[in-house]
């Protein structure tokens, strides 16, 4: 299954504003809406994914952000539910020095290769779940090409690209 997206789709929003956006498939039909706001600093972020049908199918949402608490360290806590039910956390951590680390509480998945969907796989084992690859970067309009192992994995999978495009466009 693939999916596509926009990219850095909330790098001009305002705090507290609200987006809307399409994701589409491989037949550049709608397959899922998602709406966002950037809320206050303290607040965190928002993304809700809505199918076809208008209801909320998929969330994410920042539960902790813990700012330079240690010297150059950022963390983010990201909670993804899928229908309702949770499924797991991202956790992202930077340092000034190191690079971004992304790990899955909940799941046995890790991220491997470019961070920012520069061909970034997630891996459960040698297995992958999802390719997460820009089709023109830098580009006005230009897109995230999402291919999915396991369509019962898509939701799950668009909301870690959400997560991940968030964090890239806005870090």
């Amino acid at each position: 299954m693939t999916l596509h997206m926009q990219q850095s789709v909330f790098s001009d929003a305002v705090r507290g504003a609200r987006k809307r956006f399409s994701i589409k498939d491989e037949r550049g039909n709608d397959r899922y809406s998602v709406t966002g706001a950037l809320l206050p600093f303290f607040m965190g972020q928002h993304f809700s994914i809505y199918g076809t049908s208008g209801h909320v199918v998929a969330t994410v949402k920042e539960k902790i952000k813990l700012g330079t608490f240690i010297e150059g360290l950022e963390a983010s806590r990201y909670s993804i539910a899928v229908n309702g039910r949770g499924v797991c956390d991202i956790i992202v951590t930077s340092k000034k020095w190191l690079r971004r680390s992304i790990d899955f509480s909940g799941l046995p998945w890790r991220l491997k290769g470019g961070w920012g969907g520069i061909g970034s796989e997630v891996k459960n084992g040698d297995l992958t779940v999802m390719r997460l690859q820009w089709q023109a970067a830098s580009r006005p309009g230009a897109t995230y090409e999402l291919a999915i192992a396991d369509p019962q994995h898509d939701l799950v999978c668009l909301c870690i690209a959400l997560v991940i495009d968030n964090i890239y466009d806005t870090h």
